[in-house]
């Protein structure tokens, strides 16, 4: 569990970096270096306020309706589990997938999370140099694949104001026959079917 752990964290410390530079509206650069700055020196409540300028709180979608525990399984392939959001900073609306016995040595584990921000600043396309658009998602829309450890499938879509956002990701540790891995970019037109599911369903 402390791998799984450390892998939700670092997903979600880097999601939030990647949304909060995804454009100018009330400065979220600056926000996401007060955020890291707390984070490293313990002080989060002292940013409170600063995050309640960038994000409003008001009514979002349920990112667990959006993403439902049959569609993670449609894309684990197996029995799904809601996770801990391990996330420092509560933005937005959030709900985290991870397969049943992911925690088991020798087992993939998979990893879907799901996170609805309040504002259009929190799309982070600008953030990435290959990202493919997706003109037929929300008012606009991309997704990305990456290879690696910690890489897999980002799709992120705005609509009625608020920025959607699905990652999926893998992780192989333990697992001892190659054939069994599973490599999350390789499901990328899978993601992209869940987040069109999900502005759907806004």
């Amino acid at each position: 569990m402390r791998v799984r752990g450390r892998v939700i964290v670092l997903l979600a410390v880097t999601a939030l970096g990647v949304a909060a530079c995804g454009g100018d509206d009330d400065d979220p650069q600056s926000v996401e270096e007060d955020i890291r700055d707390a984070i490293e020196d313990g002080n989060l409540d002292e940013v409170e306020d600063e995050i309640d300028d960038v994000v409003d709180g008001g009514d979002l979608p349920d990112a667990c309706e959006l993403v439902t525990q049959d569609d993670a399984e449609r894309l684990f392939g197996e029995p799904a589990q809601e996770a801990e959001d391990s996330s420092p900073v509560d933005l937005g609306s959030s709900c985290l997938w991870e397969n049943a016995d992911g925690a088991e040595l020798g087992q993939v584990g998979h990893l879907l999370q799901v996170r609805v921000f309040d504002g259009e600043q929190f799309y982070g396309a600008d953030a990435y140099e290959d990202e493919t658009a997706l003109d037929d998602l929300g008012d606009r829309g991309f997704v990305r694949s990456g290879e690696g450890t910690f890489a897999g499938v980002e799709v992120q879509f705005v609509q009625d104001g608020n920025t959607v956002t699905l990652s999926y990701s893998t992780v192989n540790i333990g697992v001892e026959n190659d054939a069994d891995e599973v490599n999350a970019a390789d499901h990328e037109d899978t993601v992209v079917e869940l987040a069109r599911q999900a502005s759907g369903r806004m």
